[in-house]
């Protein structure tokens, strides 16, 4: 276990700053990577604050990278407004970007000296989890999609 020190969180702080990108912490947490805004919840306990604070961080770097509109054709596409974002294959695209991000949000905690984010169980489980939810929710998606193709009035 990734034993969170002040300082960690002040390092991930100080990166977002870095970057340009607004921090603060709210009640309703979200992320406006086009504005460069990030809020996170609150609430959570120092470890769950920082494993947060990275996977958004992670977003930003998926965002920056300079290959985001090749591997990310129809988010590109919501980002643009040319479809909107209840398109199944925009889903997909952004369940590969949440793992994505969880992956850069790890090399980012090792650049700035956390520890050994992979193979930390804490991290894995908080990750893992994360994408359950991920993965259920387009499940989700999936079946009413194919509810509305069945649908005789559609």
């Amino acid at each position: 276990m990734v034993s969170i020190k002040a300082e960690h969180l002040e390092s991930v702080y100080n990166w977002y700053g870095s970057q340009g990108i607004e921090l603060e912490l709210g009640e309703l947490p979200c992320i406006d990577l086009l504005n460069k805004k990030v809020v996170l919840d609150g609430m959570l306990d120092n470890q769950q604050l920082l494993f947060a604070a990275l996977h958004e961080a992670g977003h930003f770097l998926v965002n920056d990278a300079p290959d985001w509109h090749n591997k990310y054709p129809v988010r590109q596409e919501v980002r643009d407004g040319h479809t909107d974002n209840d398109d199944l294959f925009s889903s997909v695209e952004l369940l590969h970007e949440e793992y994505e991000a969880w992956e850069e949000g790890r090399k980012l905690g090792i650049e700035l000296g956390i520890g050994d984010l992979g193979s930390d169980d804490d991290w894995i489980q908080r990750k893992a989890n994360a994408l359950v939810s991920y993965v259920m929710a387009l499940s989700i998606q999936v079946q009413e999609l194919g509810e509305k193709v069945d649908d005789p009035a559609n």
